[in-house]
């Protein structure tokens, strides 16, 4: 969840031919992931599972706004489909891009263990999933241009 979510409207009018792909991931994998990374940067939320489900909704809110309002422009791919078929979900995203697939792309070996890593630390996370359900942030691999619901006109 990098902050770049910020800056898409800004991308898009900028580049107007540009296309944007959304990895999206389990949210307890995410934030965990997240959570146990110590940034050089002013990420504070990262360091508070309340905060940091906090931080989650209010990204994925926004990033159903951008996939409401620049439909087709922004893809969403599930990380766990690109580690599961690599193959299959990276011919997909080469022609959202308009680009001809290359296998040799592919090199990178993806690690299955991180899907439900969470799993392995449910005991602690009960401030987390509290916290996640209690904002209801949407999932955007559920969302189409059709179905997502778009803040307001970005400016």
């Amino acid at each position: 969840m990098p902050d770049n979510n910020v800056y898409i409207s800004l991308i898009l009018k900028a580049v107007p031919f540009a296309k944007l792909i959304f990895c999206q991931r389990d949210p307890l994998d995410n934030c965990l992931s997240i959570y146990f990374e110590r940034y050089n940067i002013n990420n504070q939320y990262s360091y508070d599972l309340k905060n940091l489900a906090s931080y989650y909704a209010e990204y994925q809110n926004l990033m159903a706004h951008w996939i409401a309002f620049y439909g087709e422009r922004i893809l969403v791919v599930r990380y766990e489909e690109l580690v599961r078929n690599p193959e299959t979900t990276a011919l997909r995203l080469y022609r959202h891009c308009g680009l001809d697939f290359d296998p040799a792309a592919l090199r990178h070996a993806f690690t299955i263990d991180q899907i439900g890593h969470w799993k392995h630390y449910e005991p602690h996370l009960a401030p987390l999933h509290e916290s996640l359900a209690r904002h209801a942030a949407p999932q955007t691999d559920a969302l189409t241009p059709s179905t997502a619901q778009p803040l307001s006109s970005p400016s």
